[in-house]
């Protein structure tokens, strides 16, 4: 047990004096120029106890109770070099930086290789203004300490307050070949280079620091520095920047890709969001259509995501592989077996008019979020990737968006929603802030207050997700494999059913024509079906195809398991009427063998296709009707489902 300083004759005859005077003989021993005095092993053990528990003070910020212990184990171990030290430490927080000076001074004289009391005099000059004297200090602890990345760093945050922001840059950079992880460090070499103008590096520095920069207890608000300067400096290089260049090579590649004309629309101020992609085989185009709001923020960053998801749709479409999620009653039906423990809340405020709306309302946003939340982890690690001039305003952009998802899910988990729901949401939410903190350093997961398997659901998502992006042999179209293994694990896959698009064709024709209208004259209608077919080529409009893939659904589902001549006798029930005519949008048809129920034109029609490619295959064609690729798309549905069950 003992403490070392150098040979001072004078201070040892004070410790003997004063050790004599309290009752303590010290053992002396001296080993070349250096004595060790060794103290009682009871008295050493209560001096350490009581030092440990005035940095334990200190660290509470309880420093006039740590000064207490701390004058208490100088009086009675006055050689106590480290005690001097957090003396001294507590007088600078105490604001008295000359109290503070004379106490370092003393714990230096003890030892004056002491590592912290050489890095704390440094400071103390800091505060001083003392900028040559903090220099000296710092030096000595290189002197004694080379490779401390501590002292280092003090030395390079004194050149950067002079603003020797070159010599500060050299320190910085040393230190991070030694150590990656020092918080401190990133912070520094990042304001330097801000200082000098240089934001791009200033920005480059500061995302490492967040993504590599451990926490130590010493440092308690470097990170939310960090994150303020890095927000700082991105919104210094966004503020003026030009993203024409970035967005105009998207657009290129897409005409490359073998995209349409793509339209762009940036004045879509009454746009409720900062950018819209509309397909054109959604909206019966020969052109691709970008709306942009330049009124909202980052609608830059937003079209690019955007024109991200048409690339993906392309590459994929031009492998035949390329998938759409369709929903119907069934699904609908589904949805509301799974929320219906957790409805009551619901049903006691809503009528049932009211209800129906909000649960249909529900499942399209909670779709929508499903389907849409794997294909966006591709198109921000694409823009990431490809457009690194994009990165600042992409990650102020993904913050802002996570920040709106966590008041979000916060107001859903205090509302009557569902439980269920806002589960998923909330963990899809999570899924994409980890990818915001792979990508940016920005943790923000733990502010959506989710429970250990939320959390583990959501680090499995998107560790499957990592899987498929970094694989060497993935190709276009991978992404609605992972769309389903996220659908699946989240217990939503029940809810819309993937069917390959090219059941649905995009070319685009004249505006779709009635059926022929109802008429009485067997020859009329056989000229009015006649000339439908003409203007009506069998899956050309895609809306009317989807449509009715999922009525022809809904027959399978029902005509399926019935008996073959039951069946039979529907399909000619439905043929007499097709002999005068249907009329698609009119309502009220009836099918004597399915009593008490009213069928629309289409859903009409779609019982009419299937019940005779059930009961009367081989005369299927001569019906004349242009909806085979609905038909397949239906079967196709169909036994996927059944696979399910």
């Amino acid at each position: 047990m003992g403490f070392e300083f150098t040979d001072d004759k004078d201070l040892l005859q004070k410790l003997q004096k004063e050790y004599s005077a309290d009752g303590y003989t010290p053992e002396i021993k001296i080993e070349g120029e250096v004595i060790h005095i060794h103290l009682d092993e009871a008295v050493f053990h209560k001096v350490k106890h009581d030092f440990e528990k005035a940095l334990d003070l200190c660290n509470r910020h309880e420093f006039n109770k740590a000064e207490v212990i701390i004058n208490n184990i100088i009086k009675r171990c006055p050689l106590h070099s480290d005690a001097h030290r957090i003396l001294a430490q507590i007088k600078m927080e105490q604001g008295k930086l000359d109290l503070a000076f004379d106490s370092n001074i003393e714990s230096l004289r003890i030892d004056p290789t002491n590592l912290y009391s050489l890095l704390l005099m440094g400071n103390i000059c800091m505060k001083m203004r003392n900028f040559e004297a903090a220099d000296k200090y710092y030096q000595k602890v290189l002197l004694y300490h080379p490779d401390n990345v501590m002292a280092l760093n003090n030395i390079a945050g004194n050149y950067l307050q002079r603003k020797e922001y070159g010599k500060a840059i050299e320190i910085f950079n040393r230190i991070l070949i030694m150590d990656d992880s020092y918080l401190n460090t990133y912070y520094g070499l990042s304001l330097a280079y801000y200082n000098q103008h240089n934001y791009n590096d200033a920005f480059e520095t500061a995302v490492k620091g967040m993504k590599k920069g451990v926490d130590r207890p010493q440092d308690r608000h470097i990170r939310e520095e960090l994150q303020k300067m890095v927000m700082a400096i991105a919104r210094s290089l966004t503020k003026d920047f030009d993203y024409s260049i970035e967005i105009g090579k998207q657009i290129k590649l897409l005409n490359e890709l073998g995209s349409k004309k793509i339209e762009v629309d940036r004045n879509a101020t009454k746009l409720p969001v900062s950018a819209r992609l509309e397909y054109s085989v959604a909206h019966r185009r020969d052109y691709e259509k970008v709306l942009v709001n330049p009124t909202k923020q980052y609608h830059d960053h937003l079209m690019m995501h955007e024109l991200m998801h048409l690339q993906m749709y392309l590459e994929a479409k031009a492998q035949g592989r390329n998938k759409l999620a369709v929903s119907g009653e069934t699904e609908l039906e589904a949805f509301k077996k799974w929320m219906n423990p957790e409805l009551g809340p619901l049903k006691q405020r809503l009528d049932d008019k009211e209800l129906k709306e909000i649960i249909g309302q529900l499942h399209t946003g909670l779709m929508t979020q499903a389907l849409n939340s794997p294909l966006d982890l591709y198109v921000e690690a694409m823009i990431y990737r490809n457009y690194p001039e994009m990165r600042p305003l992409q990650m102020l952009s993904l913050v802002d968006m996570n920040l709106e998802n966590i008041e979000s899910v916060k107001k859903a988990a205090s509302s009557i929603m569902p439980k269920r729901v806002v589960s998923v949401n909330r963990i899809m939410n999570i899924v994409n802030a980890i990818q915001l903190m792979e990508l940016y350093g920005f943790n923000l997961g733990p502010h959506f207050k989710a429970t250990p398997a939320e959390m583990r659901t959501a680090k499995d998502l998107y560790e499957e997700w990592t899987a498929y992006f970094k694989d060497s042999e993935s190709k276009p179209g991978d992404e609605y494999e992972l769309l389903e293994y996220f659908t699946q694990h989240l217990g939503v896959d029940e809810f819309f059913t993937m069917v390959n698009e090219m059941h649905f064709n995009d070319i685009s024709l004249p505006n779709r024509d009635e059926l022929p209208k109802e008429s009485t004259d067997p020859n009329v209608a056989k000229e009015q079906l006649e000339s439908f077919q003409e203007q009506h080529k069998d899956g050309a409009d895609p809306m009317e195809t989807m449509m009715m893939t999922m009525y022809m659904l809904g027959a399978m589902k029902e005509l399926m398991s019935m008996p073959q001549q039951n069946v039979h006798r529907i399909a000619l029930e439905i043929a007499m009427v097709g002999m005068t005519g249907i009329k698609p949008k009119k309502k009220g048809y009836k099918i004597n063998a399915l009593p008490g129920r009213e069928f629309g034109g289409y859903e009409f029609l779609a019982y009419y296709y299937v019940s005779w490619a059930i009961a009367i295959p081989d005369k299927l064609n001569d019906l004349g009707l242009p909806f085979s690729q609905a038909y397949e798309a239906a079967l196709e549905m169909y036994n996927q489902q059944n696979k399910k069950s």
